[in-house]
Formats: C-alpha cells, structure tokens, sequence
C-alpha cells in the first residue's frame, strides 16, 4: 500500500492488472487503484463465451461501484466491442483499434504539452 501511495502523491495512477484470471474481485474493493484492467483470456471470444460475459459484467460493475474505471485488452473485432459498450466498459485496447506495428506511426507534434 505504501508503494500505492506514494504513487498518488506525485500524481501517477494505479492500474491492477489480470482482473477476472484469478480470484481477484476482492483487491477492486481494497486497494487504491484508478483502473482495473481486465484479463485478455476473459475478452478473447466474448461473443461465443457466456460464462466470460458475465464475469465481465460482473468486473465492470464492481469497479464502478468502487470508483474505479476499467480497461478491456485484446479487443479484436466489432462484436467484442458492442458487448464491452453493453457493459459500459471505460477504455479498450487490442487489434481492433490498430494492429501492433513495428514503426511509430503517430504524430506526436500536434500534441499539446
């Protein structure tokens, strides 16, 4: 927890990762994490997985209940991304959004600093 807070104090925020691979519902509740990332194996095949489906839904809402907001990896494809909308998901990253590249492909000269 001290590492955690320290942390917070110079204003970085705390992401608890692989949510939903192992019995970790309860740290949602108990530390003081920002975001909660949700394991890729509970989001590859969504659509065809009714068990993952729920225990998504079942992730999202107690992060939210808490205050924190979620994060969804390996998105591939549009049916997991209406699904993760459904459960009012925050954040997503995977292929869907833009495939891995080898080359640094955005401009940051228009980002404001």
């Amino acid at each position: 927890m001290l590492f955690v807070n320290a942390i917070k104090k110079i204003g970085g925020r705390v992401c608890l990762e692989h949510v939903g691979r192992h019995d970790s519902l309860q740290l949602i509740k108990h530390l003081n994490i920002d975001l909660v990332k949700i394991d890729g194996s509970l989001i590859s095949h969504l659509p065809e997985n009714k068990a993952h489906q729920e225990k998504v839904r079942e992730i999202v809402s107690m992060a939210h209940e808490h205050g924190r907001q979620c994060v969804a990896e390996h998105v591939h494809g549009p049916s997991d991304l209406a699904l993760l909308w459904q459960y009012d998901i925050d954040f997503i990253q995977g292929n869907f959004v833009q495939e891995p590249s080898r080359e640094l492909g955005y401009n940051f000269e228009e980002e404001i600093a």
